[in-house]
């Protein structure tokens, strides 16, 4: 028995029928601040909680209960440092059947909760920070003003060379619709970071266009003949 409650990786108390300690391993000792089991011997479990007044509800649950699952409270170690601990109880009926004594497993959980701390204060910083106005400031001057600028460059080459590449007028067009295609990009990744600050309108969606459009967009990467027809048997599924 002994060697079984070594090998536990929480706390373990037993208590009598008076809710006094009379065995505890050593990850209780190291949680609770003693150094032998003579030491934790004898006390009342309502020596180790923060708040004496949980103690007595808990030992009037364990009474009403045969065991306790997952609870939490605040204890307190020999030396009157508090920390969270989770434990759970289980009442047993002793050799004279009439009196019960109780099993309680501890497990700390303070560094559980500074790691819970540390995510809620990086998220709260990260919501309150400026990033979202950083992207859009991104993506409305360092990206629309540069591809506005690509834009009209095309144009001007269009007309320049209108009459002299007849045939180069289909990659001159295909170059506008990327460069149209990566503006409406930019436009939804400013409509993106504004998500949860203003109202959304919703709106019904042609899925057979969006796909259209992808494919139109991948063509040169496809195998086949793209999509079938609107009006054909597997577009209306």
């Amino acid at each position: 028995m002994e060697n079984i409650i070594s090998l536990l990786v929480d706390g373990l108390l037993v208590l009598n029928a008076d809710n006094c300690i009379e065995v505890g391993n050593d990850i209780s000792l190291k949680l609770l601040g003693f150094s032998s089991s003579s030491e934790l011997k004898g006390k009342h479990i309502r020596s180790l909680y923060a708040y004496p007044g949980n103690a007595e509800k808990i030992i009037w649950l364990m009474g009403m209960n045969s065991h306790l699952y997952n609870c939490e409270d605040t204890f307190i170690t020999r030396y009157g440092q508090s920390f969270i601990c989770s434990y759970s109880c289980l009442q047993f009926r002793n050799p004279d059947g009439i009196t019960f004594s109780k099993i309680i497993l501890l497990r700390d959980l303070t560094d559980k909760t500074i790691a819970e701390q540390k995510i809620a204060m990086y998220t709260k910083r990260l919501n309150d920070s400026a990033a979202p106005d950083q992207l859009k400031y991104l993506a409305s001057h360092e990206l629309q003003a540069p591809l506005q600028a690509i834009y009209n460059l095309i144009l001007w080459l269009q007309e320049d060379t209108e009459l002299s590449l007849s045939n180069g007028s289909i990659n001159i067009n295909i170059l506008k619709d990327r460069v149209t295609r990566f503006g409406l990009l930019i436009n939804d990744i400013l409509k993106y970071s504004t998500v949860g600050q203003s109202a959304i309108n919703t709106s019904a969606v042609d899925l057979y266009t969006v796909v259209k459009d992808v494919t139109d967009l991948l063509s040169h990467h496809l195998i086949g003949g793209g999509i079938p027809s609107e009006n054909s048997y597997y577009t209306r599924y």
